[in-house]
């Protein structure tokens, strides 16, 4: 591979092919070389790219490279997209790479929309599921203020992610103050 900035340039333009295969070999590239000073000039390429994107590939894909290098401003854009059905996936995908610094933000946007009955959510619960320990505790924490199709999801996920620590897991829960939650976890054992 080769280290400077024609290759990253190249890359980020190949992150609009139409195939979605192209676009995740491009994404695994860059994240791999997304460090340092590099990783803001991926972010600043990025955002070139969505001022005038290519017509058939859009905005989506180089929003979703906003996550390689996060900062308080991408994580809200990348959080606001989310309310946009069509950028929706690429806002999540950017989340994804962002990993553990995006738990708050996107348990926030879940938060607001707990009720709606999907609008994303139960996308982000899986993004949030995927963040390791702070995205337990944000699912955790969530489990009260979701509908109980949300509610499900989440506990499903936990338990998914817990693996052998899941009995003790549903123990917990059965004894939860909400009695949705214990009704679920009742369920479940």
């Amino acid at each position: 591979a080769y280290d400077v900035d024609w290759a990253d340039e190249a890359l980020v333009r190949w992150a609009g092919h139409p195939d979605p295969r192209v676009q995740a070999a491009v994404a695994a590239a860059l994240k791999a070389r997304a460090t340092g000073s590099r990783a803001k000039a991926i972010n600043s390429l990025a955002r070139q790219h969505m001022r005038t994107p290519a017509a058939e590939a859009g905005v989506g894909p180089y929003l979703a490279l906003l996550g390689l290098a996060p900062d308080s401003k991408t994580l809200g854009e990348l959080v606001a997209a989310l309310d946009t059905p069509s950028l929706r996936h690429f806002a999540l995908q950017g989340l994804r790479y962002a990993g553990d610094d995006a738990t708050k933000s996107l348990a926030r946007w879940v938060a607001q929309r707990a009720n709606e009955p999907a609008g994303g959510v139960p996308e982000a619960l899986e993004v949030l599921a995927g963040f390791g320990a702070p995205g337990r505790e944000a699912l955790l924490d969530l489990l009260t203020p979701l509908a109980e199709a949300h509610r499900r999801a989440a506990v499903a996920l936990l338990l998914k992610a817990d693996g052998a620590d899941g009995p003790g897991l549903l123990a917990g829960l059965a004894l939860h103050r909400d009695a949705g939650i214990r009704r679920i976890a009742l369920g479940l054992m």
